[in-house]
């Protein structure tokens, strides 16, 4: 068996080899990869009403029931790609097709309130094979850090992906710019619906990943345009905002409708910004948002705080 210590942390991690081997006198050993893991202190924290995360990593014991421990009772709900568990505080229990969590898949969290889920969890294989099958894909990133989108995909796989999305944010493929809209980073803890033309397998490409996490798009929202996330979401790509009589400035804001109610918003940086537009998931603080079939209206709010109908 092996261990790595990390100078730079001061944190002893233990190794698992891609192949285990026995010892013999005079053995001549050969080992691909070691994969490092150590018990990590994870922290996620939690919005309301809806998160998309992942987990690099776990406890041994990776029951809903146990990974979630922390939040009981704030968690009402957790589901994935085709699974879900809700929690019935009445019982005491999480009923459902979802009973354990996996480190390669990304997963809805629901809260009641604002809160951190915390647990310790033993982090291993960040270069892990995601077998993704034609259509929508719901998955996790592997390991601690950031990666941008480009460098973070195999180059042979990436004319193979239509979109990326995570939380309030997309990326897609344009031709003549690469990606665009408002991720450019994978980060760890952060659940990807990967969207692919075909069935595909790959790994992902972590040789500049950083060590902190990077939030790839911030914004600070106008105190009073505030929508609930979603974990049914859509994405429009704008490529330009046309006003008679003067252009959109940069810092202004495009904001989506459902009806009369806002949906999303995002601050324009630039042609090809993704408007996010939530939809109904069944919950009251989705009410009114967008069903199969509607169309979203846009909105421009510029920086006086003049509105203008798009």
């Amino acid at each position: 068996t092996f261990k790595i210590y990390d100078t730079s942390e001061d944190l002893m991690y233990t190794a698992m080899p891609s192949e285990n081997m026995v010892w013999q006198p005079m053995g001549i050993y050969f080992i691909e990869n070691l994969f490092s893991y150590a018990i990590d202190e994870i922290e996620i924290p939690l919005s309301v009403p809806t998160n998309l995360v992942s987990f690099y990593a776990l406890p041994s014991d990776s029951s809903i029931g146990n990974v979630m421990s922390d939040i009981e009772g704030n968690a009402i709900g957790v589901f994935g790609e085709g699974e879900a568990a809700q929690y019935i505080i009445e019982n005491e229990i999480w009923i459902g097709s979802l009973t354990e969590i996996s480190q390669s898949s990304g997963y809805w969290v629901r809260v009641d309130n604002i809160d951190t889920l915390n647990f310790e969890g033993s982090y291993s294989n960040p270069d892990r094979v995601y077998d993704l099958h034609s259509g929508a894909n719901l998955i996790s990133f592997p390991s601690p850090g950031s990666v941008g989108v480009s460098d973070g995909l195999p180059d042979d796989m990436e004319e193979s992906v239509s979109s990326i999305s995570t939380q309030d944010q997309a990326t897609m493929q344009h031709d003549e710019f690469g990606w665009i809209g408002s991720l450019t980073h994978f980060n760890g803890l952060k659940g990807y619906w990967f969207v692919v033309y075909s069935d595909l397998s790959f790994s992902y490409n972590l040789e500049g990943l950083s060590r902190t996490a990077r939030q790839a798009y911030v914004e600070t929202r106008p105190a009073d345009f505030h929508y609930n996330q979603s974990s049914n979401q859509a994405f429009y790509f704008v490529q330009d905002v046309i006003l008679e009589g003067e252009n959109i400035q940069e810092g202004d804001w495009v904001m989506s409708y459902c009806g009369e109610r806002l949906s999303g918003i995002r601050q324009w940086h630039g042609e090809y910004m993704d408007i996010p537009v939530m939809g109904r998931d069944g919950t009251d603080k989705t009410a009114g948002y967008c069903s199969v079939g509607d169309v979203p209206s846009f909105t421009l709010l510029t920086q006086d705080g003049e509105t203008i109908n798009l």
